[in-house]
């Protein structure tokens, strides 16, 4: 059986998009040479590791190809899904995701009529600079990737939504500092004034993917732009397979069939699974699923994470932490909050801040909500956080925040746009339409 394996031009499976060449391997998709990650394909890494379980080429079924639309033509108007939710082709000439920028793999809701020519407005008369006194932004961003030891196309990551190209994290840092002050966590919590009126931005980063110390800390560096690191320490060392890279992985190597069989209902895509169904679970009824899944699917969920080597060293850490970067709590395991009894509560918020201390030797004054939601935000976990010496936590509402935001409330907004007009929609004009929305009806955005 001939298959298609990874390939450097990520234009080379496009028509007429460059490189025709293919890759012949058996299994499926090859693994980079050096990478060091586990991947459908791999033959002599399957034969050299018999305790790693890996698909033959005929179960490497992608369940996000049986959604395909009509490829895109690179004309701008075409809406397109490709191997990993994006046109190749539109990602390197980004004709398409400008004129329709939900076709990312993590859907925008400001695909209105209309949006791009507000977003260029915006820009033009530099609207997006300016907001009431106290007001500032939250930006979040998740992994990178290279199209090299970090591809979009790795089976751990493609579809979850969390992936951005490094050059173009790149590009929307360098925008986002032309137009805003970007800020410290200390300027934003003291409201401690600045030379200009600019907006003020906060940078975050949330989770324990390695590609936020070997990407993002030094293009910031080389800036001098503070941010921040919300942390699962849990997931640091690669000694476990965090739950949504476990799920994600089964989806892409084994279909969707496993995963609807574990739970026992139906499954549209890892991302249903994981902010539905798996949200109503405890942090033990999520272990039991993942054991599951995995005899399910047939993997080794430990294996897989030491092989693949998604996750953070210690002293990668501590290097962000003595670099002056904030790390916050981000719950040891990535768990949704609203489970949380007081037991999980001091495991998940209390300890994990502990945990985190101990790696960068300073205490933990932030949190983040894994998830974003404001279900999450309990009175039992706020009560713990406080109590834990936490100053503020932050959910991912898409808003603003200002005086009058509860500190254990804040907002961020997740950047997935793709050009400059998309992410001024985003920033300066939908943080306001999801409050006055929030304002009409307040019982459906708690």
């Amino acid at each position: 059986m001939r298959s298609v394996g990874r390939v450097e031009d990520p234009l080379a499976l496009v028509p007429g998009g460059g490189s025709e060449a293919a890759v012949d391997v058996v299994g499926g998709v090859q693994a980079d040479a050096g990478m060091g990650s586990v991947l459908p394909g791999s033959a002599s890494r399957q034969a050299a590791e018999p305790g790693v379980s890996l698909p033959s080429a005929e179960r490497f079924t992608s369940w996000r190809h049986r959604r395909k639309v009509p490829e895109c033509s690179g004309d701008g108007k075409t809406v397109c899904f490709g191997s990993v939710g994006r046109c190749p082709r539109c990602l390197r000439t980004r004709a398409c995701l400008s004129a329709a920028p939900h076709i990312t793999s993590k859907p925008m809701d400001h695909a209105f009529p209309g949006s791009l020519a507000v977003g260029n407005l915006i820009l033009r008369s530099r609207a997006d600079r300016w907001g009431r006194k106290g007001s500032w932004l939250a930006v979040l961003f998740h992994h990178l990737t290279d199209g090299r030891r970090w591809r979009s196309d790795d089976p751990f990551i493609a579809g979850l939504g969390v992936d951005m190209p490094a050059d173009h994290f790149v590009d929307r840092v360098d925008s986002l500092a032309r137009r805003y002050d970007i800020v410290a966590l200390d300027d934003v919590l003291t409201d401690r004034p600045l030379h200009h009126r600019r907006r003020r931005l906060l940078l975050c980063f949330d989770d324990a993917y390695a590609t936020v110390a070997k990407l993002a800390a030094p293009v910031l560096a080389e800036r001098g732009l503070p941010w921040c690191f919300f942390l699962n320490p849990g997931l640091v060392g690669n000694k476990v397979l965090g739950l949504d890279n476990l799920v994600t992985y089964v989806a892409n190597t084994a279909g969707l069939t496993p995963l609807a069989r574990t739970a026992k209902v139906p499954v549209e895509s890892p991302g249903s699974l994981l902010r539905g169904h798996l949200a109503g679970m405890t942090p033990a009824q999520r272990r039991s699923f993942g054991h599951r899944l995995a005899t399910e699917a047939n993997v080794d969920p430990t294996a897989l994470a030491a092989h693949a080597s998604l996750y953070l060293e210690p002293s990668d850490v501590r290097a962000m932490a003595d670099l002056g970067v904030e790390i916050g709590n981000h719950t040891a395991e990535h768990v949704s909050c609203r489970m949380l009894d007081e037991e999980n509560a001091e495991e998940q918020v209390v300890r994990s801040a502990a945990e985190i201390g101990a790696l960068t030797g300073r205490p933990v004054r932030c949190f983040a909500y894994p998830y974003g939601s404001f279900l999450d935000a309990t009175p039992l976990v706020t009560t713990h956080l406080r109590s834990s010496g936490h100053e503020c936590a932050f959910v991912v509402q898409g808003r603003r925040n200002d005086d009058e935001t509860d500190p254990f409330r804040l907002h961020r907004i997740s950047l997935s746009g793709a050009d400059d007009a998309s992410n001024a929609v985003e920033l300066t004009v939908l943080p306001r339409l999801r409050a006055l929305r929030a304002r009409l009806s307040p019982s459906n955005h708690l």
